[in-house]
């Protein structure tokens, strides 16, 4: 197993859990040792304080298979003193040396301490704040900084020839603007086979010198971009709304690569939609139900192509209740029941669509597109553990349903290892604990039950009993995504331990479940390891490309839609109207900001957390209704006379770029 050292700020140790578990998901060693400053105590190991230029160190860097140096904000103003001492180490390279990987490490002329470690041959020039147009390449002519919204770059990697959308850069300046290193061709020149460049922007919409660096190997080290960006020194955390997961997994994972370090494992790529049919409310493109629902049923058709030919399997959750509590109060929260049976809703040209699409699904529900049940019919979304009453519309028939007296809420409980022999009543289970319940209130034999708290493991029976019995009657074999035994919860919520034994009862294996830390849930009680007595709580994102607009996803951008229904309004990706005020000539310029930003949130929840990336194909309604899935490069016009954009084929396939380059460590 390799083992690599990784070494940070000593102020910014915490961090450096991320790189940690990260490594660890691969099954990789690592160990962490700080720095700071200069002298003998500068470099802080298990071992105890060490010179970084003493031999000392040398010889401890020897016992791991790679070091990685992580700087943590990469600010060219900045003059203190961090990591900068590990320079020292460029001119460490006899065959014993481990390689070094320095992430966004500083050596601009304002760290006036990294010139006596910088060796005279080093083949890139020192970035100067005062003087970027000569001594850096900026990014976007001085694009504002705001990771990972606006640092959406494709870069170029030489040894592959392959170009990978990922947001990446080398430094920051005070102002706000960031960009790439220039390369000292003399030296580099003069370093023969001893340099190589590694990474250069490639962006669709701009040319940059070929001077322009992203990543370089000096010798045994590797000068790579930084792995975690800041916003004005604060980490940018994911947050429920426009969250941004800002670590820079690619990189990670590449420095390995060049490493030539090979993982225990590969981590999983997961991906699932919410809602695989839906509508949205009257547009200004004039869209109408039978389009919108085309552009689902050819993108559901071509995902079988693309998981066929990488091995990936979509999850869907099925957005049921309609069944059973059918909403008509808009289009888009007709549920899927609706879509497949109320012609006077849809139009009979869409149900036709509607039952094709849905057609899919079923034969490939065993094979690479799995569903499961997604329910937003009850009060608070299906697994939410909320504290208000409402009243509960079950199903008929099967054990819970209407026509049967069942509990619906809890009584006294009493832990049966402790009750006495004369206490008798409804005896369950509740993850490694055996219950006995007197007093338990019951449903009655209607199909109307009120004032149920849907905390209730009774009401958690019922509700999960309705969700396999309409997935069923949807045609489905089964109500939990066929052999993976899983569902994507609606609202991303697990609801809470009831829930959890209800699905475990059911068969399930796992659930999606986003902890809701600022909101009083039950979701609270996810443990830390995602993991309740063998039951999985899978993490997610959303990497939609619009927001909640009801009228669905314009795609790129258009001009008279909402803000929040296009990906250049929703993720702020206009800066000074160096898109809107030129579109579409910069369409590339939002294409490339915004897969750049996804494929690093992807990689984030996926590598770092085990989690699902996921969307809604409502997203993709800046598609062309005639041709769906044509790519965004065809530059094929959609019902609004701009570039048609779908979302969903063009994130995979750019996702499907990086897992080539990377197939050591990920797979679909």
């Amino acid at each position: 197993m390799p083992h690599i050292l990784i070494v940070t700020p000593r102020r910014n140790l915490s961090f450096a859990s991320r790189e940690v578990r990260t490594l660890q998901n691969l099954g990789i060693q690592t160990t962490l040792a700080t720095m700071q400053g200069t002298g003998s105590s500068a470099f802080e190991t298990p071992i105890g304080a060490l010179d970084p230029t003493s031999s000392s160190a040398r010889a401890y860097l020897r016992q791991f298979d790679a070091v990685f140096v992580l700087e943590r904000s990469a600010h060219l103003g900045d003059g203190t003193a961090t990591v900068d001492t590990s320079l020292h180490w460029l001119g460490w390279n006899d065959p014993e040396d481990p390689p070094v990987c320095y992430f966004g490490t500083l050596f601009s002329t304002a760290r006036s301490s990294a010139t006596a470690f910088l060796p005279s041959d080093f083949p890139l020039v020192r970035p100067n704040a005062s003087d970027l147009a000569n001594t850096a390449s900026m990014l976007d002519a001085g694009a504002t900084w705001n990771f990972p919204i606006r640092v959406g770059t494709r870069v170029r990697l030489t040894r592959e020839q392959a170009s990978v959308y990922i947001a990446s850069v080398n430094w920051r300046t005070s102002a706000s603007e960031s960009g790439f290193w220039k390369l000292n061709t003399a030296n580099h020149t003069a370093l023969g086979t001893n340099g190589e460049i590694l990474a250069i922007p490639d962006l669709p919409d701009t040319s940059y010198p070929s001077d322009a660096i992203l990543a370089y190997r000096y010798r045994k080290h590797y000068l790579l971009p930084m792995v975690y960006l800041f916003s004005s020194n604060i980490l940018v955390e994911r947050v429920p709304t426009v969250g941004s997961f800002s670590y820079g997994v690619f990189w990670l994972l590449y420095a390995l690569k060049l490493c030539n370090l090979r993982p225990a494992w590969r981590v999983p790529l997961h991906f699932e939609t919410d809602h695989p049919l839906q509508l949205a409310s009257p547009r200004v493109d004039d869209m109408n139900f039978a389009q919108m629902l085309t552009i689902q049923r050819d993108t559901l058709d071509w995902l079988v192509g693309f998981c066929q030919q990488t091995g990936l399997s979509v999850f869907h959750g099925i957005q049921i209740g309609g069944r059973d509590r059918t909403r008509t109060s808009s289009p888009e929260n007709y549920d899927h029941w609706v879509l497949l049976n109320r012609p006077d809703l849809t139009g009979t040209i869409g149900q036709q669509i509607a039952q094709q699409a849905h057609a899919i699904l079923l034969a490939n529900h065993t094979k690479t597109q799995p569903c499961g049940p997604h329910d937003h019919t009850i009060a608070g979304g299906a697994l939410n553990f909320s504290s208000s009453p409402f009243t509960l519309i079950r199903h008929a028939g099967g054990r819970y349903g209407a026509g049967n007296n069942v509990p619906v809420g809890h009584g006294i409980a009493v832990n049966r290892r402790h009750a006495p022999s004369t206490f008798t009543g409804l005896e369950y289970t509740l993850g490694d604990t055996d219950w006995i319940e007197t007093a338990t209130p019951m449903s009655g034999t209607g199909t109307s039950i009120p004032n149920v708290r849907d905390g209730s493991y009774h009401i958690a029976r019922i509700v999960v009993e309705g969700h396999i019995d309409e997935m069923r009657a949807l045609g489905f074999p089964d109500g939990h995504g066929g052999a993976h035994r899983y569902t994507n919860t609606a609202r991303n919520s697990s609801g809470s331990l009831g829930y959890w034994q209800a699905y475990r009862d059911a068969g399930y294996r796992g659930m999606r479940s986003w902890h809701y830390a600022n909101e009083a849930r039950a979701t609270a009680l996810v443990p830390p390891d995602r993991e309740w007595q063998g039951f999985h709580l899978l993490d997610n994102f959303q990497l939609d490309a619009h927001g909640t607009s009801p009228q669905g996803g314009y795609g790129l951008y258009h001009p008279t839609a909402p803000s929040d229904a296009h990906a250049v309004g929703r993720w702020g990706l206009d800066i000074g109207g160096d898109i809107t005020s030129n579109y579409p000539v910069t369409a590339w310029r939002a294409y490339r900001r915004l897969i750049a930003r996804q494929n690093t949130e992807w990689l984030g929840i996926a590598v770092h957390s085990l989690g699902a990336g996921y969307l809604h194909p409502v997203t993709c309604f800046g598609a062309s209704p005639a041709n769906p899935t044509a790519r965004f490069r065809e530059g094929i016009p959609n019902l609004s006379g701009l570039p048609a954009y779908n979302h969903i084929v063009e994130l995979l396939n750019e996702m499907r770029e990086i897992v080539q380059v990377l197939s050591d460590y990920l797979y679909f």
